[in-house]
């Protein structure tokens, strides 16, 4: 059941991650011969996954449907785990895991294991690597240490040689059984240390041993004292504490500061989704744009000075009737002459048509032809091939912050 076998291949007791698609949480199974994994799209019996490689796409027995086998990671847990508590998600832990400055060998200590998502993502980011003679072609994941046995508190842990350890506390019991349990069965017990403790009131049991602290607890600044005590005086250390709230941070600052913590600063992570979009049509550039404002407004231009022209002339037309003139010849010209200028102001109004097999200068670049195809008759308009323009638009709505994050630095103390 281990997540840190390094064959490539699904073997019975493995645990793997079933993906179905974007919109749906990935589903967490232990593979059993003779079970079945039953969704929407039908059966998968765990006999098929054994001896599949990790990644495999797998289709349904009526072929209506497929899933794919993952191999657990951090990130892929943290989306698909039992919530137990509120849990933290990539853009946080990878902030924390930077500004805590963890790497392969590191020692931290975690105060809130909760629903473990963290403790998983730590584990992997202080262990050790694979080991070389790992199957080729599938790189194994890291949750793994050697030569070290389980043990059942933090205050009976030795000094080792070991590459990296992650001590993580709980003051809760059932969390503590069920987070023991699955640290166990996906191989992480080597490297985590699990506590029921609350370190709030009893301290952490352990002095001058941690590179880095983070704290999940309600009141943070009441764990102070006890971070301070169990980080590593020979070195620059860091502590990190996760509050929901302003009025949190202000207590655990408070705290910080009286206790000689140094370089306080606190975070909030924000997600802003974009979406990538491709146009249709490809664009036009400015200066087609513009150009076609302009020849817009001449139009509109000419068609204002049409109806001012039209104005004139009905204005000058009543006045002459008005007037009574009695001489037939002006009446029977003043017809022919708004006659006259109509068609004229008509004229410029609409362009003529230009005559058959000529083109206009404006259309040269967007000839026309008819092509016959399959019985009918279809226009393409001629237009030189372009790229298609691809922009990305974000959400108008960022994600809401889970909380935030308060760093510091506690300097050497050793003389």
């Amino acid at each position: 059941m281990s997540h840190t076998r390094a064959s490539r291949l699904i073997a019975e007791g493995d645990v793997v991650i079933v993906f179905v698609s974007r919109d749906r949480t990935p589903t967490v199974l232990v593979v059993q011969r003779g079970e079945q994994l039953i969704n929407m799209f039908g059966v998968f019996p765990h006999d098929d996954m054994i001896g599949r490689a990790y990644g495999s796409k797998m289709h349904s027995n009526n072929k209506k449907g497929f899933i794919y086998l993952l191999r657990p990671s951090p990130e892929l847990w943290t989306i698909s785990l039992p919530h137990r508590t509120q849990i933290l998600y990539a853009p946080d832990m990878s902030f924390i895991t930077m500004k805590l400055g963890l790497s392969p060998g590191a020692c931290v200590f975690e105060a809130g294991t909760g629903s473990g998502s963290f403790t998983h993502f730590l584990a992997r980011t202080v262990a050790r690597g694979p080991s070389p003679d790992y199957e080729r072609g599938q790189v194994a994941e890291v949750w793994r240490g050697e030569g070290l046995a389980r043990t059942p508190g933090a205050s009976d842990v030795q000094a080792s040689e070991y590459g990296g350890r992650v001590y993580s506390f709980e003051f809760h019991a059932e969390r503590v059984d069920k987070a023991r349990k699955e640290f166990a069965a996906h191989g992480l017990d080597s490297i985590v240390v699990l506590d029921h403790r609350n370190v709030c009131k009893d301290g952490f049991g352990i002095t001058n041993r941690a590179d880095a602290v983070f704290l999940d607890l309600p009141a943070p600044w009441e764990a102070v004292p006890f971070a301070k005590e169990v980080l590593r005086q020979d070195i620059s250390t860091r502590i990190c504490c996760f509050s929901p709230c302003i009025e949190q941070v202000l207590r655990t600052v408070t705290s910080l500061s009286e206790h000689g913590f140094t370089d306080v600063t606190m975070y909030e992570s924000l997600v802003r989704t974009h979406e990538s979009l491709t146009n249709v049509a490809p664009l036009d550039s400015i200066s087609q744009v513009v150009e076609r404002i302009r020849q817009s407004e001449a139009k509109r231009e000419s068609r204002r000075q049409m109806q001012i022209a039209h104005s004139r002339a009905d204005r000058e037309r009543r006045l002459a009737e008005q007037q009574g003139m009695q001489t037939s010849e002006p009446h029977a010209q003043a017809p022919c002459s708004d006659g006259s200028l109509k068609r004229k102001a008509d004229a410029t109004e609409e362009p003529a048509e230009a005559a058959p097999g000529t083109l206009a200068e404006n259309e040269q670049d967007t000839a026309a032809e008819m092509l016959y195809s399959a019985g009918f008759r279809q226009k393409v308009e001629r237009r030189p091939m372009t790229l298609a323009n691809v922009y990305s638009r974000p959400y108008a709505q960022m994600r809401g912050h889970t909380s935030y994050l308060t760093f510091a630095t506690l300097l050497p103390r050793s003389t």
